[in-house]
């Protein structure tokens, strides 16, 4: 049977959440790429690995420019999270695009697979 590699998704954040929210609803590992600041500005967004609160934040991005790309190619145990705190003064609201893969769950089971054409 084949299966596809995950394909790399786009989580759109447009607001303010100051309590920690998931960027999707995979509770597994999660790859996450990259941050794009679509419209920078006064606000701080922080990653975190799963939605426990005594969690140590993975990043920290404080009042960051527009157009800035932060690449992270790192690998979240607990599923990935964030919280968005301050927002841009006037009717700029900030925007901002996180680029993350869900990662397939571990075989269950524990069985090798093996191709059995020799």
């Amino acid at each position: 049977m084949f299966t596809s590699e995950p394909q790399d998704q786009l989580y759109h954040i447009k607001s303010e959440r100051r309590k920690r929210t998931p960027v999707s609803s995979n509770k597994g590992p999660t790859f996450l790429r990259r941050v794009i600041v679509c419209t920078g500005g006064p606000f701080t967004l922080t990653l975190y690995d799963g939605l426990q609160a005594d969690t140590q934040p993975l990043a920290i991005i404080t009042a960051p420019s527009t157009g800035a790309v932060f690449p992270f190619n790192y690998e979240v145990e607990q599923g990935l999270s964030y919280t968005l705190e301050g927002t841009p003064p006037g009717d700029n609201p900030c925007s901002v695009v996180i680029l993350y893969r869900d990662q397939a769950p571990p075989h269950e089971g524990g069985e090798i697979l093996e191709d059995m054409e020799s």
